[in-house]
């Protein structure tokens, strides 16, 4: 296999004819951080280019980029997905055996978890925007099982189960063996599930209502969504996760990332009571709650089916919501790191969506979104 670096980027380039003059001593190649090996490739003649290898591990690569070439081809392959088209980042060659992708620097984008990061009062309309966004991309290929098919047909390396994902039920069963693999404050964690019955039931839950319906992207973070601040143009990248599922779990991604801004501006070295901490948020939930409404409200207007779907559907975000938030909490498990007052901050939070999710979401979302939303629903109807 190819083993890409930044002295033989620019000869893979010419190789594979996407670039042709190989002597170019202007060319700037700055390495990206990232899980995969990135490199960002500038020319003297404005050519900007972004060259991926997967990381090659013991026992080879898991061929994650084929996923997203997979998501390329449906969306150019159909004039009807136009849309979806125009929110992808612009893939210019896809080397299944080198593990590589190569693709179109997508210059005045920046990442949103970052506009976040840095702006007081973030512009409801950039929520909106990625509301509608995720709607047309649901509501593209919602119930078209003609695109599932297409997607396997790419590369027999995609998985495109159509089968509830392991992250969204109850955790397995607890063993003594846990003893050995987490560090001790980490057991605080399995206690306080098992204080908390109701919670496990609910998660339990959550997969029986899985459907598997349209073309889910399934790592949803902001920092994978780019926008253009001077145009308003949005691209989705990182189409490796992708899968055939349940909408509502990707709604529930992008409600959990922007629960997790909110707690993470707190001040956490305050102690673990949330009513000191809490009015300490450099991005107050009050703050947020318009950029909230409006996400929601995009997204029904784009992709109306969801309610058909799941009538109940902002109820059940809510729910998944709550236990994509736990998750959170069980990766930093994982990566062996201690769990501090925001991690007891957002198992709380995480447990009353999962069990009284209709209170929960009037908290969130400053209004009872659900109700407006349905009442909507049937004076559309009615005006139809």
């Amino acid at each position: 296999m190819f083993d890409l670096t930044a002295q033989n980027v620019v000869s893979y380039l010419v190789d594979r004819e996407i670039y042709r003059e190989k002597d170019d001593r202007s060319t700037k190649v700055t390495s990206l951080f990232g899980k995969n090996f990135n490199l960002r490739v500038q020319f003297a003649d404005g050519q900007d280019w972004l060259v991926k290898q997967e990381a090659i591990g013991q026992h080879g690569c898991n061929n994650n980029f084929a996923a997203e070439w997979a998501v390329q081809c449906l969306a150019r392959s159909r004039p009807e997905l136009a849309a979806l088209r125009s929110l992808l980042p612009v893939v210019e060659q896809y080397d299944a055996a080198n593990a590589m992708l190569v693709s179109r620097w997508l210059v005045g984008y920046g990442d949103l978890a970052d506009y976040y990061d840095r702006v007081e009062a973030p512009d409801p309309k950039v929520a909106q925007s990625i509301g509608r966004a995720l709607g047309q991309i649901h509501g593209l290929t919602f119930n078209q099982r003609a695109y599932r098919d297409f997607l396997l047909t790419i590369d027999d390396k995609i998985n495109v189960s159509g089968t509830a994902p392991r992250s969204l039920g109850a955790l397995p069963r607890l063993t003594p063996a846990i003893f050995g693999h987490v560090r001790s404050d980490a057991l605080g964690f399995f206690r306080w599930l098992q204080a908390h019955p109701e919670v496990t039931a609910a998660m339990a839950g959550l997969a029986a209502r899985w459907q598997g319906r349209c073309l889910v992207h399934q790592d949803l973070k902001l920092s994978n969504w780019l926008w253009c601040e001077a145009t308003g143009d949005l691209r989705l990248i990182d189409w490796e996760q992708m899968d055939w599922g349940d909408p509502l779990t990707d709604l529930a991604d992008l409600l959990a990332g922007y629960l997790d801004s909110w707690l993470d501006s707190c001040d956490w070295s305050r102690g673990e009571s949330l009513a000191v901490c809490l009015p300490t948020a450099a991005l107050p939930l009050a703050v947020l709650q318009p950029s909230l409404q409006g996400l929601m409200r995009a997204y029904f207007q784009a992709f109306p089916q969801v309610a058909v779907h799941d009538p109940d559907w902002v109820v059940q975000t809510l729910r998944i919501t709550g236990r994509k938030l736990i998750d959170r909490v069980e990766c930093t498990i994982q990566y062996h790191l201690p769990l501090g007052p925001q991690a007891a901050a957002t198992l709380q939070l995480a447990q009353r969506l999962l069990t009284q999710p209709e209170g929960a979401g009037g908290t969130i979302f400053g209004v009872d979104l659900g109700r407006e939303l349905a009442t909507e629903l049937r004076m559309n109807e009615v005006a139809a």
